[in-house]
């Protein structure tokens, strides 16, 4: 750091203050022992708002740990004795500036003043490093104006971990077990779970049993929204970690009216989201926070825009106007509902179950779904509101149909209620999971609608009677013949064909998990039998691990993500890959 120059740069939860931290630690021991004159100064511009002079903010640095002499840090500073570390030029607010988004270049052009001139005046004999979000600034052109850097500035990135960096952290954690496919990899959400303890029950380890408190991906994900939400309350914006989610659940509303669920979203829809929330308009400390939200990435650099970055966490937030309505059908603000082109996903219907199933009724849910099909007209919230229902077994004892409607993945599994009250008409399905052991009298009625892939049938003969109107059209079957019997053609023990077929359908048909009793299709009497021990075989080696889900005695398999390349050599080459759950398998009779 010998008169070296550094940004560092890295989304929410990316490591930049932790590797502040480390670096602040090492610089102090290197002064200590007297191998350098120099030593480190860390300011969290947090601290600093509305500071503007170079030396007010050394000084008020030195006050608040209790310096004595403050000047004198200021005359260290200048005489080049100094390592300054500067972390969140992104925390930094004007005083005297309301919040027009139309004015926020100039707006972190001025609140970027202090630090220009910290840059500025650091004489070149001295250490000088920044970190704070890239996507605070529209572009990299405004990012180096702003903070005044010059050519001799590095810009560093921190990325996110890789499946191996996780394991390792986890392990100094004194944790094991396989990483389950829907941890999120960012250092500060993958330490929020270690530091809680949640995620010691989150982690298959060699000898855990399958229990209904097993992992749980929506548990998971509600603690990583309500930890992240109260970090940023933490930059004194007036405003607390709850209202900070609901802001986040707002927007994330707001993005399903987009085909992919994640934006853009617009400079007024951000602040008009704030002032729904909070009741008023953003001020300059609340202008910081929403150009800061987690989650949130640059879409648009000349526009301003913003995008969720990550579709799980998108998928979680969404679910929070949908509670709302749950708890409130009458009184709930259906209008951010209207032109919702994305439904929740499985993260986001697994939230919504978390935060409803201790004190919402299967009734209620039934009666809310009601209200958003007839009083509202809703189409998408009917179908978060019927897919939350079914999750919870409810039964339907009113007539709903749901129309014109793309709808991405439809589970029927035999554990929903009575189902046959519901229509889907003229409605696109990627895919229908279908179990085979559900009655077709629960079963909803389809109507003229498209099916591009069915879970769990063979052809359209093999489908119940009077559920599938004669005008729908299907084009794909996943247990076709085709497809299902060409594990079972092949010339290797009954232990290794099962074990292939098990990772097909968790890894390489889902990717996202799947139902216990769907690992059992297309297998004959003799392969089923063998499941149970194959399943145990793959939770011993890590390479997946079982929830249950929704409160519902249903085991679901999620995929270990860093198996795949492992699990994608066993299924091509299953004969030379030479891999030892091939070998472990054809013990297993």
């Amino acid at each position: 750091m010998a008169g070296g120059k550094f940004v560092i740069l890295g989304d929410f939860g990316a490591g930049k203050s932790m590797t502040l931290r480390e670096l602040y630690k090492d610089l102090k021991r290197s002064y200590q022992n007297s191998r350098t004159t120099k030593f480190p100064l860390y300011l969290n511009l947090r601290d600093h708002h509305g500071q503007t002079n170079p030396a007010e903010v050394l000084e008020r640095h030195a006050r608040n740990l209790g310096f004595p002499n403050p000047t004198h840090l200021v005359r260290a500073w200048r005489a080049g004795y100094v390592v300054l570390i500067i972390d969140g030029f992104d925390e930094l607010a004007t005083l005297g500036i309301q919040g027009i988004w139309k004015r926020l270049q100039d707006t972190r052009f001025r609140a970027m003043q202090a630090v220009r001139e910290l840059v500025r005046d650091q004489p070149s004999n001295a250490g000088l490093i920044l970190a704070g979000r890239a996507h605070f600034f529209d572009s990299e052109r405004e990012r180096r104006n702003a903070l005044g850097l010059s050519t001799r500035f590095a810009e560093l990135t921190l990325n996110e971990f890789s499946d191996a960096q996780v394991q390792r952290y986890l392990t100094k954690c004194g944790l094991s077990g396989s990483i389950p496919g829907w941890l999120p990899s960012r250092p500060l959400l993958v330490g929020y779970l270690a530091a809680s303890g949640l995620l010691k029950d989150m982690l298959a380890s060699e000898d855990s049993g399958v229990s209904s408190d097993g992992p749980n991906p929506a548990q998971g994900w509600n603690l990583i929204i309500d930890k992240v939400c109260a970090r940023e309350a933490e930059i004194e914006a007036g405003i607390d970690g709850p209202t900070i989610r609901k802001i986040l659940e707002r927007l994330a509303t707001i993005a399903r009216a987009t085909d992919a669920g994640l934006g853009p979203l617009g400079r007024d829809q951000i602040i008009e989201a704030f002032a729904a929330v909070c009741g008023y308009q953003p001020d300059e400390k609340g202008m910081v926070l929403l150009q800061r939200l987690p989650g949130l990435g640059i879409d648009r650099a000349d526009e301003g825009t913003r995008t969720f970055i990550d579709d799980d966490f998108s998928d979680a937030c969404r679910a929070g106007d949908v509670v709302a309505f749950i708890d409130d059908p009458y009184g709930s603000d259906i209008e951010c509902f209207r032109n919702a082109e994305c439904g929740l996903g499985s993260i986001g219907i697994g939230v919504a179950i978390e935060n409803t199933k201790d004190r919402v009724s299967p009734g209620k849910l039934v009666a809310a779904t009601a209200h958003a099909s007839s009083g509202t007209g809703n189409t998408l919230l009917t179908l978060d509101l019927v897919q939350i229902a079914m999750e919870r077994g409810a039964n339907f004892d009113t007539h709903i149909q749901l129309k014109d409607v793309l709808i991405p993945s439809l589970e029927l599994h035999q554990r929903i209620g009575n189902s046959s009250q519901l229509t889907f008409r003229d409605c696109y399905f990627s895919r229908l999971d279908l179990d085979a052991d559900v009655p077709a009298d629960k079963l909803p009625h389809f109507d003229s609608c498209y099916f591009v892939q069915i879970e769990g049938r063979a052809s359209k003969a093999d489908l119940p009677i009077r559920v599938f109107a004669d005008t729908c059209e299907f084009e794909k079957f996943s247990d076709a013949p085709d497809t299902t019997n060409a594990i079972s053609a092949m010339d290797l023990p009954t232990g290794e064909k099962v074990l292939l077929t098990v990772l097909k359908k968790v890894f390489i048909q889902s990717g996202s998990g799947r139902k216990e009793n769907a690992l059992l299709r297309g297998l004959d009497h003799n392969a089923r039998r063998l499941v149970p021990s194959i399943l145990r075989l793959l939770q011993s080696e890590g390479v997946i691990s079982p929830y249950r889900r929704g409160g519902m005695d249903m085991t679901i398999w999620i995929p270990d993500r860093g198996q795949m390349t492992r699990v994608a050599r066993i299924i091509e080459s299953p004969r030379t890959c030479g891999d030892s759950l091939l070998t472990k398998a054809d013990q297993i009779v």
